[in-house]
């Protein structure tokens, strides 16, 4: 669990300062930021995305990225999505942070 944690953490971090909506380009923060806000999609896959019986998304990817946005003085809105459309927004910069996926040539040309 340790380790899945570690490496969830690694994973999170590396993706929300990789982004481009989050580097600093000319000093330009995203829409979102500037609103104090951080927009993180999510797509259920356990245990980094879970599910509740309300229909809120909690887990490991959901409790990093609630310390991350505090430590940025912002605060995070979750965006539950179906993983494509999930994807789709990340590539037009609707969202600011998508977690747990995997590398490919295809994600690199946006993410």
């Amino acid at each position: 669990m340790i380790t899945t944690l570690r490496r969830a953490c690694a994973i999170a971090v590396c993706l929300l300062f990789s982004h481009p909506a989050l580097a600093d380009h000319d000093n330009q923060a995203p829409a979102s930021q500037a609103e104090g806000t951080m927009i993180a999609a999510f797509s259920v896959w356990e245990p980094f995305a879970i599910e509740d019986e309300d229909g809120g998304i909690q887990g490991i990817d959901l409790m990093l990225l609630h310390e991350v946005a505090n430590r940025l003085g912002l605060k995070l809105k979750s965006q539950p999505c179906p993983w494509r459309r999930c994807l789709k927004m990340l590539e037009l910069g609707e969202i600011d942070v998508l977690t747990s996926f995997a590398y490919s040539d295809e994600r690199a040309k946006f993410a």
